[in-house]
């Protein structure tokens, strides 16, 4: 975050994404973000943040296929060292 040097009043996050198992392989998860996308730049932020288990291929893979990158590796102590990556994305 501090590398990038971004006011956090120009970053909206991404907190979850789910889909029903039944519905999942359909690109409906790809589709929320996008829809999540469009409203944050709406209300004019200029950049995307969310995190991701590794482990969590396939959402790993949405938040990629969106322009999002890993910008960090971390363990979040408030949830009992849980890993997860900092996904980062500009907005358009």
């Amino acid at each position: 975050f501090t590398k990038h040097k971004l006011h956090p009043a120009t970053v909206a996050y991404l907190a979850f994404v789910a889909v029903d198992d039944k519905y999942r392989g359909k690109g409906l998860q790809r589709e929320l973000i996008r829809w999540r996308e469009i409203d944050s730049e709406l209300h004019g932020f200029k950049y995307e943040m969310a995190t991701v288990s590794p482990r969590n291929i396939a959402s790993l893979k949405s938040l990629i296929r969106e322009g999002y990158e890993p910008i960090a590796h971390a363990f979040l102590k408030s949830r009992n060292n849980v890993e997860r990556l900092l996904m980062f994305r500009r907005s358009f």
